[in-house]
């Protein structure tokens, strides 16, 4: 982005004119990303639309956001060796 503070500047003005409170376009990355995984978005999809270098920074910062990961990994667990476990 050849004008970085250019576009900060606009974007303050658009939204002071809407009578927006005052967001920035990061804040916006966050907010999909968050509405995404609290929907069922599988995790690598919403790294790779947020062009996360690794997976793992995207896990680090919105791991907590995925849905049924424990109950997920707690059924397969029981799906696979729960016959054999003893009650």
């Amino acid at each position: 982005m050849p004008y970085p503070e250019l576009v900060r500047k606009s974007w303050g003005r658009a939204t002071q004119r809407r009578g927006l409170k005052n967001f920035t376009p990061h804040d916006l990355r966050h907010k999909w990303a968050t509405v995404a995984l609290s929907n069922g978005v599988p995790i690598h999809e919403v790294s790779r639309w947020m062009g996360h270098r690794s997976i793992t920074v995207t896990v680090d910062r919105y791991g907590h956001l995925t849905r049924d990961g424990g109950d997920c990994c707690r059924r397969v667990v029981e799906t696979a060796v729960g016959r054999h476990l003893v009650s």
